[in-house]
C-alpha cells in the first residue's frame, strides 16, 4: 500500500480555510499496526473584532485488520475577545464511530467553555 498525505490552506485577511487527506499506517494502544485513511476540512473566520467562529468536520476510516471503523466528527465553535488579555470560547463537537464490531460504535457530544488569560 502507498502512504501518502495532502495538505493545504487558504487565506484571506478575516478567513482562512484547511485541508488535509492521508493515508497512512499508524501504532493502537497496544501496539498493533493500523491503516487510516482520513480527510478533514476546517475554517476560521472574523466577522467583526471582537467576534469568531471556527468549523471543521473530519472523516476517518480506521482498519484494525480485525474489523474496520468509520469515524465521523463536526466541530463548531465560537469566540468573543473582550481585550488583548481575555477571550472566551464555546464549542460544540459531535461524534459518531460506527464499527463492524457492535461493541466499538459510540456516539459521543461534547460542549466546552474555555476563558483564555493572558498576563
Amino acid at each position: 500500500e502507498k502512504v501518502w498525505r495532502l495538505s493545504g490552506a487558504c487565506l484571506s485577511p478575516k478567513t482562512s480555510l484547511q485541508f488535509g487527506v492521508s493515508n497512512d499506517f499508524d501504532t493502537n494502544s497496544q501496539g498493533q499496526q493500523q491503516k487510516n485513511f482520513s480527510v478533514r476540512i476546517s475554517g476560521r473566520s472574523k466577522i467583526s473584532e471582537q467576534w469568531s467562529i471556527t468549523t471543521a468536520v473530519s472523516y476517518r476510516k480506521i482498519d484494525y485488520y480485525t474489523r474496520v471503523d468509520d469515524y465521523y466528527e463536526g466541530q463548531v465553535g465560537v469566540t468573543y475577545t473582550a481585550s488583548r488579555n481575555l477571550d472566551v470560547s464555546a464549542g460544540l463537537a459531535l461524534r459518531s464511530n460506527k464499527s463492524d464490531l457492535p461493541t466499538s460504535e459510540f456516539d459521543n457530544n461534547v460542549l466546552s467553555l474555555a476563558a483564555h488569560l493572558r498576563f
